[in-house]
């Protein structure tokens, strides 16, 4: 394979056969887990919001008061596991999969369906290199739901709340 962004030719080896495979092995990785009893404050004032886009609102507003976003891309587990919710929690720093994670796991205590997506970001869609089924596709996670008739994709490292909204280097990408 040749691409404008490496400079010299390389190959890409799979051990998947199919993208279900990926989705279940990556599954174990984010385990819905009790929240501790110190998360009670905000689950009970997203609970009490009106509309969902309330509810929305008060979930960024509460992270972005409380973490600092700082991209961690630790390789253990193939550089695709949050880290405890405990940690997390402590440490006041997320990644992507950390914040998509705990939003996830707060969104579904207060009643909202929501999942975590693992998306490409800033590369082409038109990249053949999507045929081979492998993780090394995804470099982002962001938070998925879909809430009436709507699939609204949400990226909770943006400070800025979009209801919905995402960068275009998002858009039209593979999602897992």
């Amino acid at each position: 394979v040749m691409d404008s962004y490496y400079k010299y030719p390389f190959v890409k080896v799979s051990t998947l056969n199919e993208w279900s495979e990926l989705k279940e092995i990556l599954r174990d990785k984010f385990k819905k887990v009790k929240l501790p009893k110190k998360l009670n404050i905000i689950v009970s004032a997203i609970k009490e919001e009106k509309n969902l886009t309330l509810k929305l609102k008060r979930l960024y507003l509460w992270i972005n008061e409380n973490f600092t976003y700082f991209g961690y891309w630790n390789r253990a587990g193939g550089g695709y596991s949050p880290r405890d919710i405990e940690t997390i929690l402590n440490s006041k720093f997320i990644d992507c999969k950390d914040v998509s994670y705990l939003a996830v796991l707060i969104l579904q205590e207060v009643g909202v369906n929501a999942s975590e997506a693992l998306v490409s970001r800033g590369q082409d869609p038109s990249d053949t290199s999507y045929q081979l089924v492998s993780p090394r596709h995804f470099n982002h996670m962001i938070v998925y739901l879909k809430h009436k008739d709507q699939n609204l994709w949400l990226d909770f490292t943006n400070p800025f709340f979009g209801n919905g909204y995402i960068y275009n280097d998002i858009l039209l990408l593979s999602l897992i």
